[in-house]
Order: structure tokens, then sequence, then C-alpha cells
């Protein structure tokens, strides 16, 4: 059995429709009215943290997994907009958000001057490349 393989099956076991069984876990979203973004972004809202002070491998990529199978939902009604850009749980759009923050979370600490952001730019970049060997082809699947 390939490695994608088990992953569909381990998909197929925790996401049964019986929902006695399995919750699904759920993030509030709380964008107030008259401001278009969050205070902070669902992957810090999750815990996310790297650097030299962050998470360890294993936990920063137990929140992306988490992250990627998420229900958002809005605490006011301007949190809607927001949470269509990172799509329904489990979809190709929050994949390819989850892709795009990560890349540019790297990219905008590049050009940090002031502080060694190198250990948290490695990070990012090795969860980007986990999300993508991880979830792209499995998305492909499904």
């Amino acid at each position: 059995m390939g490695f994608f393989d088990f992953l569909g099956q381990l998909w197929d076991t925790l996401f049964e429709d019986d929902e006695e069984s399995h919750e699904v876990e759920t993030l509030r979203i709380n964008v107030q009215p008259g401001i278009p973004l969050p205070p902070q972004g669902i992957l810090k809202d999750m815990g996310y943290r790297v650097g030299f002070n962050g998470l360890l491998k294993d936990e920063r990529r137990e929140i992306l997994r988490r992250a990627f199978q998420v229900q958002l939902v809005s605490a006011f009604d301007t949190a809607e907009g927001y949470i269509a850009e990172w799509g329904p749980r489990c979809s190709q759009t929050r994949f390819d958000k989850m892709d795009r923050v990560l890349g540019g979370l790297a990219a905008n600490a590049k050009k940090i001057r002031k502080n060694d952001m190198s250990e948290a730019i490695n990070n990012w970049r090795e969860d980007q490349e986990w999300l993508r060997q991880n979830y792209r082809e499995w998305l492909h699947e499904h």
C-alpha cells in the first residue's frame, strides 16, 4: 500500500458521515466591522509558530493538518469574505491558500534585515514542501 492509499484510508476513517463518532473542529474567525482582516491569521490562531522560538516540526505539521481540516465559522458577517479566501475544509482552495500563506511568509521575511529570520524562513519553506508532498496528490485523488 502506497503512502497516498494509506492517507485515503485514513481520511475515510476520520471523516465518515457518522457525526456522532467524529466531530469536526471549528475555528471562529473574528473580523470586526470596518476592518478587512482578523487581528491575526488562521495559522497563528491555531498556535503555529516558527523560528528559533517556534514549535517542533511535528507540532507545526499537526497544526497544518488541522488547519486543512478545520471548519471556519464567522463571528460576524464581515468575516465571510476572509473565510471564502480559505475555502471549504479539505479543498483545493484551502490547500492553495495555505501554500500561498507559507510561501508569502517566507518571502516577506527575507526582506527583514534587522532580525535573523533564517530559521523561520527554513521552517516555512520546509512546511510548504511538506504540505505539497502530503496534500497536492491526495487532492487530485479525491
